[in-house]
């Protein structure tokens, strides 16, 4: 969310304000889609009733109020605290000129997210994995072949 809102900056020259309203729409999606999928993906070991989830079901309640949790302050708190910093970086020291880069001028950086924004689809796929491969995890382990004592290592 902050590289997007300084990217907004520097090249669309748009205040904080905007810069960072901009970034949290852009970024919402995936940073719940991901959060979702961890979630999923702990949710197993929290509903889990077989033999030893009394040992597992407190990590999986953990794991998604955590996520949970975190999800909400980063939500809530990444804007007021890159809104706080860019107003302390303006007392400090004066913003440097918005310009596009000139043609023969340093290359802009890159911006590593931005097939996810163009292509949101690749974000909804990976998501998807993620939860089946949480949900094939969880399918084997509950079979006869995850025994710790078929896993020398482990015993």
């Amino acid at each position: 969310m902050i590289d997007f809102a300084i990217d907004a900056e520097r090249h669309q020259g748009l205040s904080p304000e905007e810069a960072i309203v901009q970034a949290a729409l852009l970024r919402f999606r995936p940073i719940m889609m991901t959060t979702l999928a961890a979630l999923f993906g702990a949710l197993p070991l929290a509903l889990e009733a077989g033999t030893g989830s009394e040992l597992r079901n407190p990590l999986g309640i953990t794991i998604i109020g955590g996520l949970l949790l975190s999800q909400l302050l980063t939500l809530y708190t990444t804007p007021v605290i890159y809104l706080y910093m860019e107003r302390l970086r303006a007392r400090v020291a004066p913003a440097p000129p918005t310009t596009n880069a000139a043609p023969g001028g340093p290359e802009p950086p890159v911006n590593f997210s931005a097939p996810f924004i163009r292509r949101p689809i690749g974000t909804t796929l990976m998501a998807i994995g993620l939860f089946l491969v949480g949900a094939v995890a969880y399918a084997f382990c509950r079979s006869p072949a995850c025994r710790v004592s078929n896993f020398p290592l482990l015993t």
